[in-house]
């Protein structure tokens, strides 16, 4: 009886997450990356390097060698025989690196520490009794960002997007939103380990940070950066 109570208020409280994950991404409206103010923001763009030529800075996938701005890398193995059979993970690593969200209007820093990421690409190999699955975030990966637009401590006069300070959903794909709400499974999954591109906007100016609408206290939705010079609230 009181492992099914435990079970059950997990799911509980699995479900009310899930629930106002639904609710910010779908009552919070999308920003341009260059109109991005302080406090809760949304974002959809591509997904870009900070820079293009700084190959020091990117990651490699470990199972499909290639270059990403983040991972995830499990190395599971089968134990047990019969009804007994099943997969531990004996190997768990996730790495990021911080990138560029990039629309139309510009861009804006993306910082991946502390975000849920939901990703539609996945590497998956089987090698005896072991499974090697990969997921990654690439440069030119469509991105949905749901968080909060906080200063950057290396500029201290642009925003990034971040996790919010009182830890509300912070949340990074490559799926669309509307995947994202309906909780679906992945888009993609294939041999090619390689999602659909989104094209390369023009370059755009930078617009300068603002502060719109309440204060954070006041905000239910969750944190997100962007890049833009510090400027009056009137602007």
């Amino acid at each position: 009886v009181a492992i099914a109570a435990i079970l059950g208020s997990i799911g509980v409280l699995v479900g009310l997450a899930r629930v106002k994950r639904k609710r910010l991404i779908e009552n919070v409206p999308t920003t341009p990356c260059a109109d991005a103010a302080i406090g809760i923001t949304e974002v959809i763009g591509t997904v870009r390097y900070r820079d293009p030529d700084a190959d020091e800075a990117r990651l490699v996938g470990p199972l499909t060698d290639q270059p990403c701005v983040w991972f995830d890398y499990k190395i599971q193995e089968y134990r047990g025989t019969g009804k007994d059979r099943r997969l531990v993970t004996i190997e768990h690593r996730v790495r990021g690196t911080r990138f560029l969200c990039e629309d139309a209007s510009g861009t804006i820093p993306v910082e991946t520490r502390d975000a849920t990421v939901v990703c539609g690409r996945s590497a998956r190999r089987k090698r005896g009794k072991r499974v090697y699955t990969e997921e990654s975030l690439r440069d030119g990966d469509p991105l949905y960002g749901l968080g909060s637009a906080e200063l950057d401590p290396e500029t201290g006069d642009t925003l990034r997007l971040q996790r919010h300070p009182d830890k509300l959903p912070f949340i990074l794909s490559n799926l669309p939103e509307d995947r994202l709400v309906g909780n679906a499974a992945p888009l993609w999954c294939d041999s090619s380990n390689r999602p659909p591109t989104a094209p390369r906007p023009p370059a755009a100016p930078q617009s300068k940070v603002r502060q719109n609408g309440p204060t954070r206290p006041n905000q239910d939705p969750s944190p997100v950066q962007r890049t833009s010079r510090m400027g009056s609230a009137g602007e």
